[in-house]
């Protein structure tokens, strides 16, 4: 059987391609490349776009801003220590800012003056300015390489002027839930040692083999008591160490929990001259000898 002779496609149902398309996108690249050029030439230094490199820059000048800042109200402060309220006016219209931005600039250069000056170096204006309304112990613990609000120096600098400032409310909220907390239980202790005197006094006229027999239940009660508030607290303890990466303040605060703990019984130790081991009957036979 004789193969069919293969047809030619006719020209005209040959496959065409547009170039339009493929024209107006290379002129969109070309002109999308001139601008570029032109951003780099006005804006950069010379050297080939580097986005990495960018942040850095952007970052250091942040950072000079922040000194800059502190700069200035530095020459505010002189300022106004110096002239009197209508003179420091017209030299803040002189100087081209306002009452209020001056005032908060004046205010960050004290905050920030001596040991603390450094963190201007690392920080920028917004974020300095967010960390005014914090203590100076604890500004100055973070200059000198501490946590704050369980961040280090590093880790505030990378974080977003928002981010900052929510995690310094979380700290400050818990910083007020705790101080909360400790302060009811003052005052549940004091109440206690108001019944406790009110009830010894209603006791002083019993004889006193029955005197120390009361005392001496009021004292298993209020050991009982307390063995049960050290058993609460362990409980929390235990939840800051149960949160996998748990904040560093969150652990500072646990710490400094046991630690008030454990000076109030050494106090009360010191105060009684109370020993590890109880004292016998004889220890203080001295006391009666002649």
């Amino acid at each position: 059987m004789a193969r069919k002779k293969t047809q030619k496609p006719a020209e005209d149902a040959l496959i065409t391609v547009d170039a339009k398309p493929i024209e107006k996108a290379s002129a969109t690249l070309d002109s999308e490349g001139k601008r570029l050029a032109e951003i780099d030439a006005q804006f950069s230094t010379g050297e080939p776009y580097d986005m990495h490199r960018i942040i850095d820059e952007a970052r250091f000048f942040l950072a000079q801003s922040a000194n800059a800042m502190l700069e200035a109200g530095n020459r505010l402060v002189l300022l106004k220590e110096h002239e009197t309220h209508g003179e420091f006016q017209a030299a803040l219209e002189k100087v081209g800012i306002k009452p209020r931005p001056a005032r908060k600039m004046m205010q960050a250069a004290v905050k920030f003056s001596g040991s603390k000056r450094p963190l201007a170096a690392v920080l920028s204006k917004s974020k300095i300015l967010e960390l005014m309304a914090e203590d100076d112990d604890d500004l100055q613990a973070l200059a000198d390489g501490e946590t704050l609000a369980g961040h280090t120096l590093d880790d505030i600098d990378r974080m977003t002027r928002d981010e900052l400032r929510e995690s310094l409310r979380k700290a400050r909220k818990e910083r007020t839930d705790q101080d909360e907390t400790t302060g009811r239980l003052l005052a549940d202790k004091n109440k206690k040692i108001d019944e406790l005197d009110s009830a010894l006094s209603s006791k002083q006229k019993l004889p006193v083999d029955e005197q120390a027999q009361e005392i001496a239940k009021k004292l298993a009660s209020e050991t009982q008591s307390t063995i049960a508030y050290l058993l609460g607290l362990e409980s929390l303890i235990k939840s800051v160490f149960d949160i996998e990466d748990a904040p560093g303040h969150l652990r500072d605060a646990a710490y400094h929990s046991v630690q008030q703990v454990r000076t109030a019984l050494d106090d009360l130790q010191a105060r009684y001259a109370l020993t590890e081991q109880a004292p016998s009957a004889d220890d203080d036979a001295w006391m009666h000898a002649e």
